[in-house]
C-alpha cells in the first residue's frame, strides 16, 4: 500500500466508523414485539422462561446485532452471534465514560472479538460472539450509573 493510499483510506475509515457510530448511538430501543410473534433472530419472543425482545441489527459489516445504553431487558439471540455493544458517555468527562462491559454467562461462551471501528471520545464500542446456548449479561457503569443487557442464546 502507497502512503498516497494510506492517506486517502484512513480518513475515509474514520469518517465511516463515525456515521456508523452516530447512526447506532442515535438509535432508540425497539419497541417488544407481542408474545409469540417471530423475531428477526428466528427465534420467538417468548420462550419457556418469559418473554425476549430480538436484538437490534448492527450496521457494522461482520457483525450480527447491536445495543446501545438505550437497550434494556432481555433479548433473544442464537449460538453464534456476533453483537456490538456501543455505549456513549453522557458527558465527555472522564468520570462520565462507560467502563468497558463485562460478559458473564456460561463457561467460555463468550468470545471477545476486536472492536471493527475506532470510537469518537467518549464512545465505549466492544464487539462479542455467543458461542453456547445459554444467558449471558452485558454489565457496564458510567459514573454512578449502571446498564446492563440479558441475552438469551439458544
Amino acid at each position: 500500500m502507497t502512503m498516497q493510499t494510506v492517506r486517502w483510506w484512513r480518513p475515509s475509515l474514520v469518517m465511516g466508523a463515525t456515521a456508523v457510530i452516530l447512526a447506532l448511538t442515535a438509535c432508540g430501543s425497539q419497541p417488544a414485539p407481542s408474545a409469540g410473534s417471530p423475531s428477526p433472530t428466528g427465534m420467538s419472543s417468548s420462550t419457556a422462561t418469559g418473554p425476549c425482545h430480538p436484538l437490534p441489527p448492527s450496521e457494522v459489516p461482520g457483525l450480527d446485532r447491536a445495543v446501545t445504553q438505550a437497550e434494556s431487558g432481555t433479548y433473544c439471540g442464537h449460538v453464534g452471534v456476533s453483537v456490538l455493544v456501543v455505549l456513549k458517555a453522557p458527558s465527555d468527562s472522564a468520570a462520565s465514560r462507560w467502563t468497558e462491559p463485562v460478559v458473564s454467562g456460561p463457561a467460555q461462551g463468550a468470545q471477545t472479538l476486536a472492536a471493527p471501528l475506532t470510537a469518537l471520545r467518549g464512545t465505549t464500542v466492544a464487539a462479542v460472539r455467543l458461542t453456547k446456548a445459554g444467558t449471558y449479561r452485558l454489565t457496564s457503569t458510567s459514573g454512578h450509573t449502571g446498564w446492563s443487557v440479558s441475552l438469551r442464546v439458544s
